[in-house]
């Protein structure tokens, strides 16, 4: 009594590949053709393609043995692999990661993207599946569920990082590397980027957002001025925020994303919107709800949406409030092209994440460094 052997591989030859199946109740996990008398080594291939022949080649031989009562159990004796003992079910495991990452300091958003994820994943495996063992759920298996979600490049990869995620963290809760979620097919990402503005442009739709918005005006125009994050470190200003009669803002280690104590100074320009409309308010009054209270972590991109709909101001796809801090940024790099200021007023932990991102905003290019080449 026998199972269909199953190929077990990954696209990282530096993984050993098997085939899988059971015999007699007990499971094998073969990694060559020695127990036949054959010379198969998938694992000795140097290329993936002659790899995956190998393997094909031994699971043949493989089958072909268990048909004919040819395996050679009798021969050699396979030692049962032992199971680990009381080790949970996939879906308790699966249950314990989701809870552990909704208990970190992730953003509310991360969260509930993670937890669609773990949802939709859950809903999708069978009942035997999720009250078998986590090893048995295969890199095809999890190919097969994200395939659902296979109308674009960036929504395919973003289900597979959170997949990941959540086998990363049962790997550490059984000590042990599990290689379901990356052993999937990655694709790729073409970079959505959010373009800056030129100076005629910024004033354009900063004029325009001062008239028809304010909120959004002066979100945009804190975002620009101090290099602020607008949905979180924007949005939950306070009053007691600003400093030195609006001169500074001060954000503690878990009101930014560097999660160090961060001091921007205010520009004259912002310090000239705010101190006639926010002196003498409680210093725990949000700046945009004008109560204790913020507005939810979509109000800034809600505001921003009903402002495509008015078709004088033309925003193009990847214009963005984003655009306002990106715009900062290419303007300052522009003026100083001083990488460690930059990366200073951006907030970022080191010069690789600043160089990356004047990169992505195609402000390091080749003509940027051709005068920094050697002479001979």
């Amino acid at each position: 009594m026998f199972t269909e052997p199953e190929i077990i591989t990954t696209d990282d030859l530096s993984v050993r590949s098997y085939v899988k199946f059971y015999y007699n109740n007990v499971r094998y996990r073969e990694y060559s053709g020695k127990r036949l008398g054959k010379p198969i080594y998938p694992n000795r291939a140097k290329t993936l393609t002659e790899r995956n022949k190998a393997l094909r080649k031994l699971r043949l031989e493989i089958l072909t043995a268990l048909e004919n009562d040819g395996f050679l159990e009798p021969v050699i004796v396979k030692t049962p692999i032992k199971p680990i003992k009381n080790e949970p079910t996939t879906d308790e495991l699966l249950k314990q990661a989701i809870n552990k990452k909704q208990a970190t300091n992730l953003t509310p958003k991360y969260k509930e993207s993670l937890k669609t994820t773990y949802d939709q994943f859950i809903k999708f495996l069978s009942v035997d599946e999720l009250n078998s063992p986590i090893d048995d759920i295969t890199p095809a298996r999890i190919e097969e569920f994200l395939m659902i979600f296979n109308c674009s490049n960036t929504y395919y990869m973003s289900k597979r990082t959170e997949l990941n995620v959540l086998f990363n963290v049962v790997s550490k809760l059984l000590n042990r590397q599990l290689y379901s979620a990356k052993g999937t097919e990655r694709r790729r990402l073409k970079a959505n980027l959010h373009i800056p503005f030129e100076q005629t442009r910024l004033k354009q739709l900063l004029a325009y957002l001062k008239v028809n918005h304010f909120n959004l005006y002066l979100g945009c125009l804190i975002t620009y001025g101090t290099f602020l994050r607008p949905h979180k470190e924007v949005r939950l200003l306070t009053i007691g925020h600003f400093r030195k009669d609006f001169t500074e803002i001060h954000l503690s280690g878990t009101e930014n994303k560097s999660g160090k104590v961060r001091v921007v100074f205010v520009a004259d320009y912002i310090r000239d919107e705010i101190v006639s409309k926010f002196s003498g308010l409680p210093e725990d009054t949000n700046i945009f709800s004008l109560h204790r209270i913020p507005h939810n972590q979509y109000y800034f991109n809600t505001a921003w949406t009903r402002v495509w709909a008015d078709a004088t101001i033309k925003l193009k796809k990847n214009e963005t409030i984003y655009s306002f801090r990106h715009s900062a940024a290419v303007h300052v790099y522009r003026k100083t092209k001083d990488l460690h200021l930059l990366q200073q007023l951006l907030g970022h932990s080191d010069m690789i994440v600043t160089l990356k991102y004047l990169r992505g905003l195609g402000e390091m290019d080749i003509e940027h460094l051709k005068h920094a080449m050697p002479e001979l």
